[in-house]
């Protein structure tokens, strides 16, 4: 153009105008490419080597995923939140508060119906007022409002309205987790938060709680197929305040998907550690 424009000096408005045009379309590219080479990525995915199942570790509300989610509680499925030991801001009191209209009251009521046909550990005080205590590992399914939330007992509550779980809990109650999505689940999307690493007071680094989560998640794929995508979500929160390396979460993810063998697990469907 510029050739041009020294033969014929009327192009001189074009040629700058030209010249605008290439300058834009070649800046706007390369704001974009670094812009995306320096965003922190705040997720990372993987499939199962050999399966049509995908894992994905992602930084987010757990809230803003339409799939089915995994909500800690404690092995009496205590539901109070104003006069009673369930936090407003735990997972649970979240739920709560969201999805159901009387809050805690509709909550038991539908985890009564759903708890009627498992064998408590201890039963009812009526003296004392107790609800009656599950074992650790104990699922109850809730529908509210289309959504729906696999509850799982991973804490126990004392005398004085503390919750406290240990890791031994955790690896057993994600075991029985599988399994019983296994038998009643319906291979929908799962969205798992990092278990036993708020409230419930595990002494665990909440990586080393993503690798368990991951691990046993794995050795139960060995049994059977129960959902199509697992998604264990971070809170903001979580990922900033603990500095959490996301990348090395991701490698981690990788080798285990693409190098670990399914084995086979126990008979009960809970799978076996893969190491």
């Amino acid at each position: 153009m510029e050739i041009f424009e020294y033969f014929i000096p009327q192009l001189a408005d074009a040629v700058a105008w030209w010249d605008a045009v290439a300058r834009w379309m070649i800046a706007v590219p390369s704001l974009v490419v670094g812009v995306r080479a320096y965003w922190p990525n705040l997720s990372v995915r993987s499939r199962l080597h050999g399966q049509d199942i995908g894992i994905e570790i992602t930084v987010d509300d757990i809230f803003n995923f339409d799939d089915a989610m995994v909500i800690s509680t404690n092995s009496t499925f205590e539901t109070r939140i104003s006069d009673g030991p369930i936090s407003r801001q735990s997972l649970q009191g979240q739920y709560t508060e969201k999805y159901y209209k009387d809050r805690e009251q509709d909550l038991a009521n539908d985890l009564r119906v759903r708890l009627r046909d498992v064998e408590p550990i201890r039963s009812r005080d009526v003296h004392a007022g107790d609800q009656p205590e599950y074992d650790i590992g104990t699922v109850a399914t809730v529908r509210s409002v289309g959504r729906t939330a696999h509850m799982i007992a991973v804490a126990r509550i004392n005398e004085y309205g503390t919750a406290s779980s240990s890791r031994d809990d955790i690896l057993q109650a994600l075991g029985k987790l599988w399994h019983y999505v296994g038998q009643r689940g319906e291979l929908e999307p799962l969205a798992i938060p990092v278990l036993g690493t708020g409230r419930s007071r595990v002494l665990i680094p909440r990586e080393e709680m993503i690798r368990e989560i991951i691990k046993s998640f794995v050795a139960a794929c060995s049994e059977k197929r129960f959902c199509d995508k697992l998604v264990i979500v971070v809170s903001e929160d979580d990922y900033h305040k603990h500095q959490m390396n996301l990348q090395e979460l991701g490698n981690y993810l990788s080798h285990i998907c693409r190098y670990t063998s399914l084995m086979r697990g126990t008979d009960a469907g809970e799978g076996i550690e893969v190491l």
